[in-house]
């Protein structure tokens, strides 16, 4: 009896092992035998033992056989888990294999724009300006002008293709150092000081620090495209708030319009690459989708990162946070 409870104990320990299983219903055949052996022998087996007990040792075969199957349904449903994690795994790689050819597509191909994107802004400036020679007709310096200006943008298209690509192909490198704050804050509003006056659009900028540890191509670039954005969706009488104060770590770069703003449900995506919302206003403005993402991406590199806020119809700051800094006396203009 003892030996026939045991194969029934083995039972439950069919995760275990397939020799569990066996295990179990070995101990249970054999104690079977031994009892009925037992009491065979000694005489004492009655009629109604004689019927019982070979149903009761179906039943003892039943549940260890049972058990045995669910072992191998548990075996069945690991090795398909298995098939599918590697199925999973070789479409990530597969996924990843793609993304890279696509960036370093996107960094090739930027690059052969380029080339002749700067002889048609070249020989456009020289026909705008008539080095060369008066214009037969004044119209031709006009159209030369708006040839320059489309490719002036086509060019900042590329450029912004070509940086993305390369940070998603972990190719850009940044190479901070000081510097000065004040000049950075002040260099990157003049770009835009003319179009701001032109709008009625108020630009001011304030710093609290003097020099910001990080590389100067990258946060003139951050600067410029929070600006380009800033300008482009606020309405005139508006304002843009610019300033470079420290933090307990580094300095922040925070940049902040009066303009249409950004309901709150599509913030989340607006760093990723090529999200645009679906604002109406700011789909007849344009752009490519790459602004904020450059900006993240670039801070990042940094060791920093960037954050939105917005209220629909009020406005948006943008705040990029670099990792150094040195405080000094405030500068605003």
């Amino acid at each position: 009896i003892c030996i026939v409870i045991l194969g029934v104990l083995v039972a439950n320990f069919y995760q275990l092992g397939p020799s569990f299983a066996v295990l179990s219903s070995s101990l249970v055949s054999i104690g079977s035998v031994t009892w009925a052996s037992f009491l065979w022998h000694d005489g004492e087996i009655p009629a109604v033992l004689s019927v019982v007990f070979p149903l009761f040792v179906v039943f003892l075969l039943s549940q260890a056989w049972g058990a045995a199957r669910q072992y191998a349904d548990a075996i069945r449903l690991r090795f398909a888990n298995e098939t599918l994690a590697q199925d999973l795994d070789k479409a990530r790689i597969a996924a990843e294999k793609a993304n890279h050819a696509k960036s370093e597509f996107l960094a090739n191909m930027s690059h052969e724009l380029r080339t002749p994107l700067n002889a048609i802004l070249g020989f456009s400036e020289i026909v705008e300006r008539a080095l060369y020679g008066a214009h037969t007709a004044p119209k031709y310096g006009e159209y030369a002008g708006y040839i320059r200006s489309a490719g002036l943008h086509l060019l900042n298209i590329v450029n912004d293709v070509l940086d993305i690509s390369k940070i998603e192909a972990g190719q850009m490198q940044v190479r901070p150092e000081w510097v000065d704050a004040p000049v950075l804050a002040r260099d990157g509003a003049a770009l835009f000081s003319a179009r701001a006056q032109a709008a009625g659009i108020a630009l001011t900028i304030e710093t609290g620090v003097t020099r910001v540890f990080a590389d100067r191509r990258a946060a003139h670039q951050i600067l410029l495209n929070l600006l380009s954005n800033a300008l482009k969706f606020t309405p005139p009488g508006g304002s843009i708030f610019v300033s470079i104060d420290a933090t307990e770590t580094g300095a922040q770069l925070t940049v902040r319009d009066t303009g249409c703003g950004i309901a709150a449900d599509l913030l989340p995506g607006l760093f990723q690459p090529f999200v645009q919302t679906d604002n109406t206003f700011e789909r007849a403005k344009g752009g490519t989708g790459l602004g904020l993402a450059l900006v993240r991406s670039l801070a990042r590199l940094h060791g920093g990162d960037a954050r939105i806020e917005s209220v629909l119809g009020a406005g948006t700051t943008v705040t990029v946070v670099f990792p150094g800094a040195q405080s000094g006396v405030q500068i605003a203009a």
